[in-house]
Order: structure tokens, then C-alpha cells, then sequence
């Protein structure tokens, strides 16, 4: 009972501290953001910080990682029953796993994102975050073998192949939105439909 109690414990803080963290980040910028602050922010002390998270990059990858654990679940309703317009399927995809991120991390924060990783290449939650990055391609894949299993996809089309490509040019355009400060969450999405909608030329199957 003892060990249950604690262990609700330990999930409630952790819950506390990626909130806490999310808004401050938020407010003050990565720059300015600093264990010390989340921690006395969060209510906690800061040593107690540092056994959750090593650094303020492996903290910044665990909010990355939690959002994409969350943006997974979410897709997997969309791959269970996708809309019926195939590029609409894909793009649901692609917008959740954006919107998901964005809500995350800021533009600004994002930016560090990158290079908070190459800093803890060792680390378990580098390693987290390369595994999550490798799940969020596969919701392409599956959504395309969903497709094709109902028959939208023509016979040739490899789901994993173009799964992959397709998830390349999603991420390349997310590098575009989250570079431009004046770039607006509903024209990113738009976006995603259009360079889906591209991608997809020739590999849907006609219907009549």
C-alpha cells in the first residue's frame, strides 16, 4: 500500500513539474528558464529535480517525448477509423503530431530541441526521443497500410516506403513553422494537406 501511495506521488510531481516547466518555458524563454526556477516554481526542492531529469535538455526531451507518447494514442484513433478522403487521413496525422509538439514546446524552445539531444546522446531520454521519432513515422506507415487494406492505395504502392518519405517532408515542414515566427498554426496545417496532397499523386486509386 506504502509503495502505491508513493508511486501516485512520484507521477503527481512529475505532472507538476512538466507543467510547471511547460509555462515557464512559455514565459521566460529557454535562455532564461533554469532548474533552479522550475523546481521553486513546482514546489520542490532542487535536488529532487535533478533525480527526475540530469540537465534542462533532458527535461525539455521528456516534455517532447510525454507529447508524443499523447499524439500516438491520438493518431491511433485516426488509423482505427480514417476519413474517408485518404489525404485528409494522412494530413489528420501530420496535424496531430504538429499540434501535439507545438502545444509542448514554443517555436523558440523548439528551436534548442536539436541540439539538446546532440548534447545527450547517452542519455535515456535522447534515446526516448529518437524511439518516439521512429513511432511517429510508423503512424504513416500504418495509416497507408490501413488505406490500402481498404482498398485506396494502388497494389504497387510499398506502405513502408512511402511512409517514410512522406514523414520526411512532414518533418522538413514543421522545421519551416517552427523557423518562422510569423507563420500561423492553421497555414502550417494547410501545409501539410497541400505536400500531402502532392506526395499522394498517383498513388491513390481512382475511383468511379
Amino acid at each position: 500500500m506504502a509503495t502505491g501511495v508513493r508511486e501516485k506521488k512520484k507521477i503527481k510531481r512529475r505532472e507538476v513539474i512538466f507543467t510547471t516547466a511547460t509555462r515557464i518555458l512559455r514565459e521566460q524563454g529557454y535562455e532564461k528558464t533554469t532548474m533552479d526556477g522550475i523546481a521553486q516554481e513546482a514546489g520542490v526542492a532542487v535536488g529532487t529535480l535533478y533525480n527526475y531529469f540530469a540537465s534542462k535538455s533532458e527535461l525539455i526531451l521528456a516534455l517532447v517525448v510525454e507529447a508524443d507518447e499523447r499524439c500516438i494514442a491520438a493518431c491511433k484513433e485516426v488509423i482505427a477509423a480514417p476519413p474517408e478522403n485518404p489525404v485528409e487521413a494522412l494530413a489528420a496525422i501530420g496535424i496531430l503530431q504538429s499540434r501535439y509538439s507545438i502545444e509542448a514546446l514554443d517555436k523558440h524552445a523548439w528551436r534548442y530541441v536539436l541540439a539538446a539531444q546532440a548534447s545527450t546522446q547517452d542519455a535515456v531520454f535522447a534515446r526516448q526521443y529518437a524511439w518516439t521519432t521512429a513511432r511517429l513515422r510508423e503512424l504513416f506507415v500504418e495509416t497507408l497500410a490501413a488505406l490500402k487494406a481498404r482498398g485506396d492505395l494502388t497494389s504497387d504502392v510499398d506502405p513502408a516506403e512511402l511512409g517514410y518519405y512522406l514523414k520526411a517532408m512532414k518533418h522538413m515542414l514543421f522545421d519551416y513553422f517552427i523557423a518562422d515566427d510569423q507563420m500561423g498554426f492553421a497555414q502550417h496545417a494547410q501545409e501539410i494537406r497541400r505536400g500531402l496532397e502532392l506526395a499522394m499523386k498517383g498513388h491513390l486509386t481512382e475511383r468511379k
